[in-house]
């Protein structure tokens, strides 16, 4: 007899881009573009596989819908912007609605755009024009789960942010040699090579406060039924207002002028771990690519020791190998196979190394 072990459903890779406009220069424009993974589960939900019962199943077009709405009425500068703001918000806005659903995963990639210099004589920055400069996505994922029902416990198991598909290549200071050999090893030891991998890095928060204190009161009503989400549209400034104060209050994508600063600096954290990722990957005379994962994860830990506002509590790496291969040119009597004359390379895919490592802190000694 069989039995449901394990399950989610949801909707993926819904895609948009939000417009954030600067309320004192409108034309002053930053923008997110993201795909977004959204799961639920719940043990009401389990009756959906076993019993072809669909009365709780929250269908998936309402979950694309509802990311969409949360997209338009959350503040746009303050949360939509950041990602691990808006996975938050987006999975807390499922286990709260909907008294069934017992538990959420949102993950989120946030596709890179890069304001466009036009330079000094030009006014430098434009205000919203931009350009794709490399294909990296920054990445959030947040698991958040409720116990006891409608008005039940909320917490969140789990908020991660990293960057994905983030490709480095280094032409000298890394050597692999000294590794063990048997009768099947054919790899000669080097002292120099092109180091090059596609960084992908997750790191793990703890929460530095309680979770009230990220979120931002909801656009929506508390649940009433299971069948129709209620909007709740921002409240006026005033009772009484004019036409068109009516209009660009319904046009607003801003909830509210409430001020709201998240305990934790989301973007400047990544900034950060970007720079130790960076700057590592650069100055370390490398010795292997597990022994820079080590440094690149140290380096990062160490420095957020200290600061309660970047509560990080490991960091992972997977750092393929992208190899660049001598090519053999002794046919045209030109030395292009040694080290020190090794001058063009062969891109290879495939096979190549993939070192893993998730890095965490020592304990405290007693």
């Amino acid at each position: 007899m069989a039995q449901l072990a394990t399950y989610q459903y949801g909707k993926d890779l819904v895609r948009f881009l939000r417009v954030v406009r600067d309320p004192s220069d409108p034309s002053r424009q930053d923008i997110a573009e993201y795909t977004v993974r959204c799961l639920l589960t719940g043990d009401a939900l389990a009756s959906s596989y076993t019993q072809a019962d669909n009365s709780l199943v929250v269908p998936t077009d309402t979950i694309k819908n509802s990311i969409n709405v949360l997209a338009k009425v959350l503040d746009g500068r303050r949360i939509v912007l950041v990602p691990e703001l808006f996975a938050l918000h987006v999975a807390h806005h499922f286990v709260n609605k909907y008294s069934h659903v017992e538990g959420v995963e949102v993950e989120l990639e946030s596709h890179r755009w890069t304001r466009l210099d036009l330079g000094a004589a030009e006014g430098g920055e434009h205000k919203h024009s931009f350009v794709r400069d490399g294909e990296s996505v920054r990445t959030a994922r947040c698991v958040m789960s409720k116990t006891g029902g409608a008005g039940g416990e909320i917490k969140v198991d789990a908020l991660q942010g990293g960057v994905k598909n983030l490709l480095v290549l280094k032409s000298s200071g890394s050597a692999f040699h000294g590794y063990h050999r048997d009768e099947l090893t054919t790899l000669k030891p080097v002292e120099d090579r092109v180091f090059s991998t596609a960084v992908e890095c997750v790191y793990t928060l703890e929460l530095n406060a309680p979770l009230s204190a990220f979120l931002r009161p909801s656009p929506y009503s508390a649940p009433t039924t299971l069948t129709e989400p209620t909007f709740k549209p921002p409240a006026s400034s005033s009772s009484s207002s004019s036409s068109s104060a009516a209009s660009a209050s319904s046009s607003s994508s801003e909830p509210d002028s409430t001020p709201f600063h998240s305990p934790i600096d989301f973007n400047a954290l990544h900034a950060l771990v970007l720079t130790h990722t960076f700057r590592t990957f650069a100055t370390d005379a490398s010795a292997s690519v597990q022994a820079t994962l080590f440094k690149m994860a140290s380096a990062i830990l160490d420095s957020v020791s200290v600061s309660p506002a970047m509560p990080v509590q490991s960091v992972e790496y997977a750092l393929p190998n992208k190899h660049y291969v001598p090519i053999d040119l002794g046919f045209a009597g030109l030395g292009n196979v040694g080290e020190a004359e090794a001058e063009v390379f062969l891109p290879q895919a495939n096979p190549s190394g993939l070192i893993k490592a998730k890095v965490v802190r020592a304990p405290a000694a007693a």
